[in-house]
Formats: structure tokens, sequence, C-alpha cells
């Protein structure tokens, strides 16, 4: 077992909050009907992410900006939190945000801006319950959403996250590890079953659905039950 750097962390470290706007339907599509025809363009430069919020519609982040997608149509939305987007999402209540270093959320009251430490690059994010996991350069945050008090794990780029029971499992380049969600040493995993032995490389597909782990590596494919593995490696 190999353990690895366990860090707190503060992350509400600043807070800036933009003008409030309304986050309904009604509002956004009130402004299109408002825009004419020429205004409905496709996003320009770079698309770096795209997020659906729950009544269908897809926010776009491009280098050109945040666009928004309504009927058979895609517009120009609003300004953002003020730094490039590059991964969206949202958690059927509030969108957000990342981009280098910097997080933000926006709800009915708009953009809270939240800066991490300069040197971390947020790469991915997801939700866990009351629950955000951040996947980054230097390790995973996990994070209460309302407060944004948590912990960082490990110190090495993430490339896949999940979580399963009151397991965090990260993948990296070199291994597939395992923290508690209370924090706590990294567990570096060997998996087997009854044909193969592995220490999986290249983690860079994670997925739970509550009961099983899924994972996808360099080496193949591989379930785990809560008890045992499956290894999948198209030989069979």
């Amino acid at each position: 077992m190999t353990r690895f750097l366990v860090m707190f962390i503060l992350a509400g470290i600043l807070v800036t909050t933009s003008s409030a706007r309304d986050f309904g339907p009604s509002s956004v599509n009130q402004s299109f009907q408002q825009q004419s025809a020429s205004r409905f363009t496709q996003p320009e430069g770079e698309i770096l992410s795209v997020t659906v919020i729950p009544d269908g519609r897809a926010i776009v982040a491009a280098t050109s900006g945040l666009f928004i997608s309504n009927a058979d149509r895609m517009g120009p939305w609003e300004e953002g939190p003020g730094f490039e987007i590059t991964v969206l999402e949202h958690d059927g209540e509030t969108l957000w945000a990342g981009g280098g270093h910097q997080l933000a959320k926006r709800d009915q009251s708009g953009w809270d801006n939240f800066n991490l430490a300069e040197e971390i690059q947020i790469d991915d994010i997801r939700f866990f319950g009351d629950k955000i996991g951040i996947g980054t350069n230097q390790g995973f945050c996990f994070l209460d959403k309302e407060t944004l008090d948590g912990i960082i794990i490990g110190d090495q780029p993430i490339r896949a996250f999940t979580v399963l029971g009151d397991w965090i499992y990260l993948g990296t380049d070199d291994h597939l590890l395992r923290a508690t969600t209370k924090g706590g040493s990294l567990e570096e995993l060997t998996i087997s079953d009854e044909k193969y032995s592995w220490s999986p490389t290249q983690v860079t597909a994670l997925a739970s659905d509550g009961s099983h782990l899924w994972m996808g590596c360099k080496e193949g494919a591989a379930v785990f039950d809560g008890t045992q593995w499956k290894i999948f490696t198209g030989e069979e």
C-alpha cells in the first residue's frame, strides 16, 4: 500500500458576486425574442465545455463566451464569471463552472467566484449528493456544495474519479487509488479475479451505479461488486 499526501484546504478564499439575474426559462426565452434572428449564431472559436440544464437547454462554453440553446437555435447567453470556462456542470439547481484555478457557481442570485491555490488546474467537476468532486492536476477536491469546505486528496493529476459507498476512487496515469470520503491516506489498489491480476495504469474512466464500480484502464476494463472484481481483457 502506497500512501500519498492529504491536505486540508480553505476553499472560499475569495468570493465575488455578479448582478442578480433570473435563471428561469421564461426570462431567457423573452431575451431571445427581443434579439434579431441574426443574433442566433453558432459559438465562435473552440468549444470548451457543454452541459444541459433541467429544462433541456444546453449551455455551451466557448473561447468566444457563453451560449445557450433555445428550440433549434443557439445564441449568446450572458457574461460569465470573469474567467475562461473549461468545465461546465449542472447539479439540478446550480450551474458550476471551472477554469484554471477558479471555480464559480451560478443560481438565481448570480455568479459567486472562488479561488483555489494558483498552481491548481481544474479538469473535471462531478456531484455526489451534497458533495462536489473536482479533479485537478494536483489531486482531488472533495467539498461541501454549500460551504465549499473540504479536503484535497493526493498530489498528482487525476484522470477519473467516482464515489462508491464510503470510498472515493481515483484514476491516475500510474495507479487506481482509493481513500475514504473523510480523507485519510490513499491506498494503491491491485485487482484480481480467477484469471488475472493487475496493478492498473492509465486509469481514465471510473463510474459507479451505487452498487458496482466500473473501471477502464490501459490493461482493459473491470467491474467491482463490493466484494470481488471481474476483469475483461478482450481475450475471452
